[in-house]
């Protein structure tokens, strides 16, 4: 009965996609003849009565990938509260001789890699946007992998399967700062870079546009994000740089970010 149900239910929305085609398509009348003009194709029609769906699938894919920031920026709070309050990028000697061994290299990689790190984040689902579709496969394949990574060991994990950067500046005693974001910055520093687009071949990521980004902070805020966010007087990164105390040794918070590169 339900397989019967799902059945006519598909074909009513096929029908009524078909009739919104030609309702949209065939309104020029057949009473007025066919000039040269009126021959012409018409833009718009079904596909521009799809555009709203097309959007809000960009839009879910965003709050899903918002969703993720904020599991990540859980994860290496856990693993910060676990190490006197200091980040994977903030260790002490000692800290860095446990979790790397001789291996000791800050790439996004290497981060997520640690034991302690993958224990904190669990999957490797939540290491990949939904706006990256360029990038799924190479994730799927992480997550077969999953259990064989460690950076200790000397095997991290590969960046083609990544989609976030993680920022030096972040600190948790510094609520304010960034933590971790999308990897389609234009350069490495969030004091000069902008979101790139889809159309940027390294950078760029499927389901984002320019000026579109993500951002999560060290006070658990994760959020959408646009390029008037960045910048040294933007609107996040201003009350990044101002920050102070913390673990870090220097002053003002540093805006230096490291990209799944």
């Amino acid at each position: 009965m339900r397989k019967y149900i799902l059945l006519n239910l598909t074909g009513l929305l096929v029908f009524f996609l078909f009739t919104c085609m030609f309702t949209s398509c065939g309104k020029s009348g057949k009473s007025k003849p066919e000039t040269e003009e009126s021959s012409k194709p018409k833009s718009g029609g079904f596909f521009k009565w799809l555009m709203p769906f097309a959007s809000a699938r960009d839009k879910d894919a965003r709050i899903k990938c918002v969703n993720n920031l904020n599991s990540i920026g859980k994860a290496t709070m856990g693993f910060t509260v676990d190490n006197g309050a200091r980040t994977p990028w903030n260790l002490i000697p000692s800290q860095q001789r446990n979790h790397f061994g001789s291996n000791y290299n800050l790439t996004v990689g290497s981060i997520f890699g640690l034991a302690a790190m993958k224990s904190e984040v669990q999957t490797a689902k939540i290491l990949i946007s939904p706006c990256d579709k360029g990038r799924f496969a190479a994730n799927e394949k992480v997550q077969e992998d999953w259990r064989n990574y460690n950076t200790k060991g000397g095997n991290p994990i590969p960046h083609d399967g990544l989609s976030y950067g993680l920022c030096f500046g972040g600190d948790f005693q510094r609520p304010a700062t960034v933590v971790a974001m999308t990897r389609n910055l234009s350069t490495d520093d969030l004091a000069t870079a902008g979101w790139v687009g889809a159309e940027d071949a390294k950078r760029g990521m499927a389901g984002l546009q320019v000026g579109q980004g993500q951002v999560v902070r060290a006070d658990g805020s994760a959020s959408v994000s646009t390029s008037a966010d960045l910048g040294a007087n933007g609107k996040i990164i201003k009350s990044h740089i101002a920050s102070r105390g913390g673990t870090s040794p220097f002053g003002a918070s540093r805006t230096g970010v490291i990209l799944p590169y």
